[in-house]
């Protein structure tokens, strides 16, 4: 949700990212996953329980558009060049630090995603008789909306 509200901040997402995987999990079923999984026994405690369905972060920004957020696709380089330009403002640098951790400005260190692997459970909760919905269309929009209507995307420094 942070990045979401940091490309608002900066008023652009770059095309290069909208093919990139989110996972989304209601709320219901996370909490029937986490449920089931109480079922297991003792020696099965480590779970991971994340929606194996993904969508792509463009749908995400564009469906953003949809509800009225400023956010302009753009190429690479304008994308940096409206990043550092949002770094240096103080009304929206705030809102960046979701963007800004996962960012390799030092060339002699290696910046890496870590890598999520919920095959196990995913595996237990099947034979649990559960199954991750696909996140519907109408599912993203009502998660926009709710985050509208609680202000999240404001920009403003908040004292």
């Amino acid at each position: 949700m942070g990045r979401l509200r940091a490309y608002v901040a900066i008023g652009a997402f770059p095309y290069s990212m909208m093919g990139f995987p989110v996972k989304l999990a209601p709320i219901d079923d996370t909490a029937e996953a986490i449920v089931r999984l109480c079922t297991t026994p003792d020696k099965c405690c480590i779970f991971h329980p994340l929606n194996n369905h993904v969508v792509p972060l463009g749908d995400i920004i564009m469906q953003m558009q949809e509800i009225g957020l400023p956010i302009r696709l753009v190429e690479d380089d304008e994308f940096a060049s409206m990043l550092s330009a949002a770094e240096n403002d103080p009304e929206k640098a705030s809102f960046l630090t979701t963007l800004l951790a996962y960012e390799n400005k030092d060339s002699s260190r290696s910046v890496e995603m870590i890598r999520t692997d919920s095959e196990y459970t995913t595996q237990v909760l099947y034979r649990l008789g559960f199954k991750w919905s696909m996140t519907p269309h109408s599912y993203m929009n009502s998660f926009l909306q709710a985050l509208e209507g609680l202000r999240f995307f404001e920009i403003k420094e908040v004292i």
